[in-house]
C-alpha cells in the first residue's frame, strides 16, 4: 500500500470538509451568455485559488474538461529549450495514484472520448472529453496530473524521443520554418526568439543536472494552483459539478507563483526596419510587413487592432487587395494579431504574392502604407465601427455551440485574461468607440518599426535557421525607402469600405408549420430533386442552403476535370468583392468542385440568401474572366499541385490510398500536364458542355418555409437549368482488392522519417462490415499508440483509423518514423497485430461492452449547431439514405455484434492469408533503401492503372427510404 498517497488522500478529505463551505463563498460575478445558450454556468475560486468555471448542460451527450497552466515556452530555461512542452508530454505518463502510462489514454478512448493537450509561448492547455455518464472517474484520473505525477525516469528517458520525433517530423514544414526564421530576427533578448520544440540535444542529461531533476523543478516553479484555470462541463447540475472539481482539484498546491513580466520588446529599435528573406520548400511568396502594438487584450471593449484589421482586411471594392488583383500581384491578403500577450502584440499584414507581385515588393509596401494613411486620415468613423459592433452583437445573439472539447479548451485559456463576467462574450465586445485609442495603435504602423519580411524560392540569403536549416537573409531597409514609403500619397483607386447591406434585418424566426423530424422531397422531376426541412431546433434565423450541379462532362476525362477545378475557382474569385460582404455579415458560401460536378454552400443568417443567390447563380451561369485572371488563376492552381509533394509525408501516405482505389481519380502530375496546356478560351467553351446536361439536387435546412425554398429553386431554374438537359450521373468506383494479395507502393519524399502505412480492404460493402471495422478500431487504437508510441518510441505519429471510401470499409495503420525504416516497422506492426490476437481473445465482457458503448457514443453524437446537422443530411442525400437514418442503421449492426463476431473479424480482416493488404510506404533520406518488406505474395505497383488492372469494383449500394 502506498501509505504518503493514502495519508495525503486522509488529509485532503479532511480539508475539503472543512474548507468546502468557504470555496462556495467566493463565487465572482455572474458569467453573461448568449441569450441562445441555454446552459447554466457558475464560477468560482477554490481554496487553493484554482479558477474554476462550471457549466451544467442537461442535453449534452459528451462531457469535457479542461485546465490552463499559464506557463509556457516563454518559461523554458535558458538551455533547456523545450521544457515546457517536454512536461506536457510527461504528465500522461503516469501518477502515483494511476501509475500505468496509458491507464488516462485508454480509460477515455473505451468511453468514447478524445485527448490532448498543447504547449503556447504563454499557456499549456490539457483538454478531454467522454461519454456524459463517465465524467467523475475521467476527472480524478486527469486532476492527478497536477497533484501528484510521477515522471518516472524510464519514461522521461523514453519520452525525449518523442519530443525530438515531434521535432524531426515538421523539419520539411514550411509553417515551422518560417516560424523559426521568425525567431532568429526578433529581439534575442525577448523569450519568444527561443526554440520551443525541445530535441535530443536540449533534453539531454548533462553533467551535474538531469533533464528529470529540471522537470521536477519546473513543474514545482510553474503549475500551482494560483496559475490555472479549469472548465468542467457536463450533463449534472452545478451543485454535483461543483463538488467533482472541489474533491478532485483542491489537492492541487498553492506555490503563490507569481508570473514574470518581460519589459523588452519583440521588435526593438535595434532589430527594425529590417527586411527578412526566408525561401521555402514549397513554390509559395508571401510578403509579411510586421509591427509591434500595445497590448491588445486590455482593450477587448474597444478593439483597436481588430477594427484596424477589419480595414486592411476588406476585400471589396476599392480595398488594397482590390488594388493588388487589379494590377495582378496578388491573389490573397489578411490583416489582424499575429501575437497577443499579456505585454505587447504584432500586427501583421500578409499579401499573397504572384509571380509578377514578387517583383513588385516595394509597390506593395508602398501601397500598403496608402491605405493606411486613408484609414488615419478617413477611416476611423464611427458608423463603421458601430457596423462591425452590430455585426458582432448579431453573433453572439444567436451564438451556437461547439464541440465540447473546443468549447472547454478556449474558455479555460480566456479565464487567465478576461474577468468572468466576459469570459464569453469577450471577443463580441464592441461597446467602447475610442477613435483616438486606435490612433494610437496606429502610431506602431510606421515604416521605421516594420519587420518586411518576404519568402519566395530564389531570393538572396546568406544565413542558416540552426534548428530547421532554413535559408535566410537579414538586410536593413534603406533610407531612400523609408522616405518613400513614409511620403506616399494615396492612390485614387483605393477607397474605404461601403455600409455594408448584407447585413440581415430580419432575425424574426418563422412559425413552425409542420414539425418534420428529418428533411422531405418537396420537388421531383428530371434533372431535379430538392429536399426541405424547416427546423428551429436550434432557434436561430439562419438557414443553410446547399445544391450540386451533377454533370456527365465534370469528370468525364482528365481535362475535364481540371476545367472543372479551373470553373470553380474562376467564379469563386469573381464573386469575391461582394461575396465578402456578405461572409462579414455572418452570410457564408463556398464554391467547390467534387467528382461528380459543382457544389455550393450557403450558410447563416436568411435574410438576404435571396439576394446573394441570385449573385452566385448569375456568377456560375455565365462566368466573366479576363485572359489575364485566368493566367493568374492557373499559375494558383499549378503551384498547389506541384507543391504537393512538399506535403507531409504521412498526409501523402494516407491520401495515397484514395488515389490508388478511387475511380475516377488522376494524380497531381496527369493534372499538372493538362493544366498546361488549357487556355481561357478552352474554358470558356466547356462550360457551355458543363452546364448543358445536369442533374441538379438541392437541401433548404433551418429557418425556412418549403415556398421559400421553392423561391430559390426558381433561381436554379431561370439561370441553371432552363437551358440544360436533365440527365443523371454515377457516383465513383472504389476497387475491390483480391483475397490474399499484397500490394506495396512506394512513395519517393524527400523527407528524413519514414512511413508506413497497411490498409487493410473490407470483402464486402455492407454494414455489417462498417460496424465490425467501427468496433475494432476502436479496441485497437489505444493499445496500437501505446505500444507502438509510448513504449517502443517509433515515432510522433502514429495512428490506426477506420478508413472509409464510398463506404468501403476498411483499416489502416501508420507510423510515421524518425528511428526505423519501413521494413522495420512493418516487422513491429505485424509483430503487434499477432501479438494482440491473444488480447482480442480474453477480453472480458464488460470491457468488450464498453468499446462497444464508446463506438455508439460517437457515432450517435448529437449535432452541435445548424450546419453539423446540415451536412449530415447532405451527405446521407448523396449516399442515397433517403430516410437519414444511416447513423441508425449502423448503430442497430453494432449493437447486434457479439464478442466472437469481433474476434472473428480480427482473424479474417487482419491475420489471414486472405487479407487484402494495401501498403504505401516512404523511406526516409536517412535511411538505406537496402531493407525491404519480407511477406508472401508481393507486388510492387507503380500507378493506380496498375491497381485497376484485373480488379473488380464494389457494387454500388441499392438507394434506401421512400
Amino acid at each position: 500500500m502506498n501509505f504518503r498517497l493514502a495519508a495525503q488522500r486522509l488529509i485532503s478529505t479532511l480539508l475539503l470538509q472543512a474548507l468546502c463551505l468557504a470555496c462556495f463563498s467566493v463565487n465572482a460575478e455572474q458569467v453573461v451568455t448568449s441569450p441562445n445558450d441555454q446552459r447554466q454556468y457558475e464560477y468560482l475560486e477554490l481554496p487553493n485559488r484554482l479558477k474554476v468555471l462550471l457549466i451544467s448542460d442537461p442535453a449534452t451527450d459528451k462531457a469535457a474538461a479542461s485546465l490552463d497552466v499559464y506557463a509556457g515556452s516563454r518559461d523554458d530555461p535558458e538551455g533547456r529549450e523545450g521544457l515546457a512542452h517536454f512536461l506536457e508530454h510527461m504528465l500522461f505518463l503516469g501518477t502515483e495514484k494511476y501509475p500505468e502510462a496509458g491507464e488516462y489514454q485508454a480509460y477515455i478512448s473505451a468511453r468514447g472520448g478524445s485527448h490532448n493537450a498543447y504547449t503556447s509561448f504563454e499557456h499549456t492547455n490539457y483538454f478531454f472529453d467522454v461519454d456524459k455518464d463517465s465524467l467523475e472517474p475521467a476527472l480524478d484520473r486527469f486532476s492527478q496530473f497536477f497533484v501528484a505525477p510521477l515522471f518516472t525516469a524510464e519514461y522521461v528517458s523514453r519520452e525525449k524521443n518523442a519530443v525530438h520525433s515531434e521535432y524531426q517530423a515538421k523539419l520539411k514544414d514550411d509553417g515551422r520554418r518560417a516560424y523559426s526564421v521568425l525567431k532568429q530576427a526578433v529581439n534575442p533578448a525577448h523569450p519568444f526568439s527561443n526554440f520551443s520544440v525541445g530535441s535530443l540535444d536540449t533534453l539531454a542529461d548533462r553533467e551535474g543536472s538531469t533533464v528529470r531533476d529540471e522537470l521536477l523543478k519546473f513543474y514545482q516553479a510553474h503549475y500551482s494552483a494560483n496559475q490555472m484555470a479549469l472548465v468542467i462541463l457536463g450533463h449534472e447540475s452545478l451543485e454535483q459539478l461543483k463538488q467533482w472539481a472541489t474533491e478532485k482539484f483542491s489537492a492541487i498546491a498553492d506555490r503563490n507563483i507569481q508570473r514574470k513580466t518581460y519589459p523588452q520588446p519583440i521588435l526593438s529599435e535595434a532589430q527594425t526596419p529590417v527586411r527578412l528573406n526566408m525561401i521555402p520548400l514549397k513554390d509559395e511568396r508571401m510578403l509579411q510587413m510586421m509591427f509591434q502594438m500595445p497590448a491588445s487584450r486590455p482593450h477587448y471593449h474597444t478593439k483597436p487592432a481588430s477594427y484596424i484589421g477589419h480595414l486592411l482586411g476588406h476585400e471589396g471594392p476599392g480595398s488594397l487587395l482590390s488594388l493588388l488583383k487589379n494590377k495582378g500581384w496578388s491573389d490573397g491578403l489578411s490583416a489582424g494579431l499575429s501575437m497577443d500577450t499579456t505585454s505587447q502584440s504584432l500586427f501583421s499584414i500578409t499579401v499573397k504574392l504572384t509571380n509578377e507581385g514578387l517583383q513588385h515588393v516595394d509597390d506593395i509596401v508602398e501601397h500598403s502604407f496608402q491605405y493606411l494613411k486613408l484609414i488615419r486620415e478617413q477611416g476611423i468613423k464611427a458608423w463603421s465601427f458601430d457596423e462591425v459592433a452590430k455585426i458582432a452583437e448579431m453573433e453572439f445573439r444567436f451564438l451556437e455551440k461547439s464541440q465540447p472539447i473546443h468549447y472547454v479548451s478556449s474558455l479555460s485559456s480566456h479565464m487567465h485574461v478576461y474577468p468572468a463576467s466576459d469570459l464569453i462574450r469577450s471577443a463580441y465586445l464592441y461597446d467602447k468607440f475610442d477613435a483616438e485609442l486606435i490612433q494610437r495603435f496606429m502610431q506602431s504602423m510606421r515604416p521605421e518599426g516594420m519587420l518586411l519580411s518576404v519568402m519566395s524560392q530564389g531570393l538572396e540569403t546568406d544565413k542558416k535557421d540552426p534548428w530547421y536549416d532554413a535559408d535566410y537573409s537579414l538586410r536593413p531597409i534603406t533610407t531612400a525607402q523609408l522616405q518613400r514609403w513614409s511620403t506616399t500619397q494615396v492612390d485614387a483607386a483605393l477607397k474605404l469600405p461601403e455600409p455594408n447591406d448584407l447585413i440581415a434585418e430580419d432575425l424574426s424566426l418563422k412559425t413552425v408549420t409542420g414539425q418534420q423530424d428529418k428533411p422531405q422531397r418537396i420537388l421531383s422531376r428530371d434533372g431535379l430533386t430538392v429536399w426541405h426541412q424547416q427546423d428551429d431546433s436550434f432557434k436561430l434565423p439562419k438557414a443553410d442552403f446547399y445544391f450540386s450541379l451533377r454533370s456527365p462532362a465534370a469528370n468525364a476525362s482528365l481535362a475535364n476535370r481540371v476545367k472543372t477545378e479551373l470553373y470553380s475557382r474562376l467564379v469563386t474569385d469573381q464573386l469575391n468583392e461582394y461575396g465578402y460582404q456578405a461572409k462579414l455579415a455572418g452570410l457564408n458560401y463556398s464554391i467547390y468542385s467534387h467528382i461528380r460536378g459543382i457544389g455550393v454552400r450557403i450558410s447563416g443568417f436568411n435574410d438576404k440568401q435571396t439576394v446573394l443567390l441570385k449573385k452566385i447563380v448569375g456568377t456560375l451561369s455565365s462566368p466573366q474572366f479576363s485572359d489575364e485572371r485566368f493566367a493568374l488563376i492557373r499559375e494558383d492552381m499549378q503551384r498547389e499541385l506541384e507543391n504537393y509533394k512538399r506535403k507531409r509525408p504521412y498526409h501523402q501516405a494516407y491520401a495515397e490510398i484514395g488515389k490508388l482505389l478511387l475511380q475516377p481519380h488522376w494524380t497531381e502530375a496527369q493534372q499538372l500536364q493538362a493544366l498546361k496546356v488549357i487556355s481561357a478560351q478552352d474554358l470558356r467553351d466547356f462550360v457551355p458542355q458543363l452546364l448543358g446536361k445536369l442533374d441538379v439536387v438541392a437541401l433548404s435546412h433551418g429557418n425556412a418555409l418549403a415556398n421559400e425554398t421553392l423561391e430559390l429553386v426558381d433561381i436554379l431554374n431561370a439561370e441553371l437549368l432552363a437551358n440544360s438537359k436533365p440527365t443523371s450521373v454515377n457516383d465513383g468506383n472504389v476497387v475491390k482488392l483480391k483475397a490474399g494479395e499484397n500490394l506495396l507502393r512506394d512513395l519517393a519524399i524527400d523527407h528524413p522519417d519514414s512511413v508506413y502505412t497497411l490498409y487493410l480492404q473490407a470483402a464486402d460493402r455492407n454494414l455489417r462490415n462498417r460496424a465490425t471495422i467501427s468496433l475494432l478500431t476502436q479496441i485497437l487504437d489505444a493499445p496500437f499508440y501505446s505500444d507502438l508510441r509510448t513504449e517502443k518510441q517509433l515515432g510522433y505519429i502514429v495512428f490506426s483509423n477506420p478508413v472509409s471510401l464510398l463506404e468501403v470499409p476498411g483499416v489502416m495503420f501508420l507510423i510515421q518514423s524518425p528511428v526505423a525504416d519501413p521494413a522495420t516497422l512493418h516487422g513491429h506492426v505485424t509483430d503487434f497485430l499477432q501479438g494482440f490476437s491473444k488480447t482480442m481473445q480474453e477480453m472480458s465482457a464488460k470491457e468488450f461492452e464498453e468499446h462497444r458503448q464508446a463506438v455508439l457514443t460517437r457515432l450517435l453524437e448529437e449535432e452541435k449547431n445548424l450546419q453539423q446537422r446540415t451536412g449530415r443530411y447532405w451527405n446521407e442525400i448523396d449516399m442515397q439514405y433517403e430516410d437519414f437514418d444511416s447513423r441508425e442503421q449502423l448503430a442497430t449492426e453494432i449493437r447486434a455484434l457479439s464478442a466472437k463476431d469481433v474476434q472473428q473479424a480480427y482473424r479474417e480482416l487482419l491475420l489471414s492469408d486472405d487479407s487484402r493488404r494495401l501498403m504505401i510506404n516512404t523511406t526516409g533520406t536517412r535511411f538505406k533503401t537496402d531493407n525491404r518488406i519480407s511477406i508472401e505474395n508481393l507486388k510492387t505497383i507503380e500507378s493506380a492503372e496498375q491497381v485497376r488492372e484485373g480488379h473488380e469494383v464494389y457494387p454500388r449500394i441499392a438507394p434506401t427510404g421512400t
